[in-house]
């Protein structure tokens, strides 16, 4: 993927809730939400999804697979069906976007969604969505860090990079 500060690959962990291998050489991707689907615009969790499920998919069962279909379900909100993109046409922009987003932020930080590994993951969430017990109150959404093996000054330097992106 091509960033502002050159070429850079990402490695990223994580685990789709449903995938569909469709009779016409596309796949249905799925991501099951408990609270309310995210904001499609902003989120990155199913595009990158359909990304790396493209790179692994590739060859599988002798075919090449392209994403035809991805949408959030969630159990709580007006909207409970949320489609990724509204049309073939705009699949590839959404994509691009998404990708462009995560891998321009971070250097040191993956994004992760299995956690319990060593290297430092990053995960947006937004509280207010998911938070039973009480009610979250303060604005914004939040970052779930965790912090890995490398070096502490690549994660600082990488975190101020980070936010001050996110502050523009």
């Amino acid at each position: 993927m091509a960033t502002s500060n050159g070429p850079r690959t990402v490695p990223l962990r994580g685990k789709a809730d449903r995938v569909d291998l469709l009779e016409d050489g596309t796949f249905r991707l799925i991501d099951y939400k408990l609270g309310w689907p995210p904001n499609r615009a902003r989120a990155l969790q199913l595009p990158i999804y359909s990304i790396c499920a493209e790179q692994q998919l590739a060859s599988h069962r002798g075919r090449n697979w392209t994403l035809g279909e991805a949408a959030y379900l969630a159990f709580k909100g007006p909207r409970r069906v949320v489609p990724l993109f509204s049309s073939a046409a705009d699949r590839n922009k959404v994509l691009a976007e998404a990708q462009q987003r995560l891998v321009d932020t971070l250097d040191h930080f993956g994004i992760g969604f299995s956690w319990g590994g060593f290297e430092s993951l990053a995960l947006p969430i937004d509280p207010a969505r998911v938070r039973t017990a009480c009610p979250w109150t303060l604005p914004g959404k939040l970052i779930r860090l965790q912090i890995g093996l490398e070096d502490p000054a690549d994660l600082i330097a990488d975190l101020a990079r980070g936010l001050a992106a996110a502050a523009q």
